[in-house]
């Protein structure tokens, strides 16, 4: 995969071929450059998505679309003469989850009386191009923790025991593969036998750098 031209010795030392990160993640790119003949000119990056992505024989920089890249390191003399290195990298798509059930539209969904007494089944989907299989994390601000699962598709389901009456605001956690990360909350509420409402709060998410 890599592609050289001898003119000067040209090596990328990092990141290494077919390295992946994620979304928003620091990518370090460093290089080698041996010119026996000439001063150096010029060192320039680019990337077939991105076009230019930096100068120097070291910098840092973030990407911010999914998909993978090819990076071509080309350093130039002072005499005209280049040489050029090349890897490939990828950049994993962050996760993004939402609870879609108990089916709520809008702000808040009225249930049956008899439904606060019976066991409750939460669904969260994830969309995500680059995994198929997540860690999921349900939490309960009245409860704590719900339920932990691995699962290879979306969506994902838990059926709980029946929630107590008051204020339940609920949580779910999902990592893929790159540990990559995102949430969604839903607040339910229970007043007692005599209804049942959800309250879906705005799904907010948070994209943490794998390490």
């Amino acid at each position: 995969r890599r592609q050289r031209q001898m003119c000067i010795r040209d090596s990328i030392e990092s990141p290494s071929d077919n390295s992946r990160f994620n979304e928003g993640e620091n990518v370090t790119f460093t290089a080698t450059v041996d010119d026996p003949e000439n001063a150096l000119q010029s060192v320039e990056w680019t990337s077939d998505v991105d076009g230019v992505i930096g100068t120097g024989t070291s910098f840092t920089r973030s990407f911010t679309t999914p998909g993978d890249r090819n990076i071509t390191c080309k350093a130039t003399d002072t005499g005209g003469l280049f040489g050029t290195d090349q890897v490939t990298i990828n950049i994993n798509a962050q996760p993004q989850v939402a609870i879609t059930q108990p089916v709520h539209t809008g702000s808040s969904v009225n249930y049956d009386p008899s439904v606060s007494g019976t066991p409750i089944v939460l669904e969260a989907t994830v969309t995500d191009p680059d995994d198929q299989a997540w860690d999921f994390i349900w939490n309960d601000s009245v409860r704590g923790l719900l339920a932990t699962a691995t699962a290879a598709s979306s969506p994902h389901q838990t059926t709980l025991t029946p929630l107590s009456q008051g204020i339940h605001d609920v949580r779910v956690d999902v990592q893929d593969a790159m540990a990559a990360t995102d949430f969604a909350t839903l607040r339910i509420y229970v007043p007692g036998l005599d209804s049942l409402i959800i309250t879906n709060t705005p799904v907010s998410y948070t994209h943490l750098r794998a390490h």
